[in-house]
């Protein structure tokens, strides 16, 4: 695969991705702004606290973005020697991302947030790919970031999704704590029969 080609791939990818999120964190905030009014405000249960620093990782990794679609000569000492399926692979996984966020985003609904701990509205949501795994949002930034790092054949990309997927690890945990504050024993149930990241073993309350 030419740089060409993996180029508009990356390009067509990010920009759909982030005018996508972009339209349902609007939508988001503008039922927050609805709901101010009767007095509901986020629930405070336990900030992210000293893993706030591995969000720099997303920084890198737009950076590095940034120079593998204008200047890609520039991140060729970032560059391996692979087969040539491997970034074909890596353009199947990228462009595979965007149904999968798609598909987290119309689920999520209302319950999209910046922040780590659910607010006083949020309910539970176990449809769609939350029926099958806890952590959907995460999984499918993993294979968005994974597809990258395939497409462009970069030991770089690689390390920063890796990183990255260090940040989701750490983060699920304390979104974790703060929805058993939250809901209780409900997501005590639901986190028994649905797993974390991948949809294995498959969970029953599927729709």
């Amino acid at each position: 695969m030419n740089d060409q080609l993996a180029r508009l791939i990356t390009i067509g990818v990010a920009s759909t991705l982030i005018l996508l999120t972009a339209y349902h964190r609007k939508r988001a905030r503008r039922a927050v702004r609805a709901l101010s009014s009767s007095g509901m405000e986020v629930v405070r249960l336990r900030p992210e606290g000293r893993i706030a620093w591995l969000r720099a990782g997303g920084i890198f990794i737009w950076v590095s973005l940034v120079l593998y679609m204008t200047e890609p000569d520039w991140m060729d000492w970032s560059r391996l020697a692979v087969p040539p399926a491997v970034p074909w692979l890596g353009a199947a996984l990228t462009v595979a991302s965007v149904p999968a966020i798609l598909w987290v985003l119309r689920h999520l609904g209302l319950n999209l947030s910046s922040g780590s701990a659910p607010r006083a509205f949020h309910q539970l949501v176990k449809t769609g790919p939350y029926g099958w795994i806890r952590h959907p949002w995460y999984s499918a930034l993993f294979l968005f970031l994974l597809g990258l790092s395939l497409l462009w054949s970069s030991w770089l990309l690689a390390l920063l999704t890796a990183t990255r997927a260090t940040y989701f690890l750490a983060r699920s945990r304390i979104e974790e704590i703060n929805l058993v504050g939250f809901f209780g024993d409900s997501y005590r149930e639901y986190a028994r029969r649905v797993p974390k990241f991948a949809p294995w073993p498959r969970p029953r309350d599927r729709r």
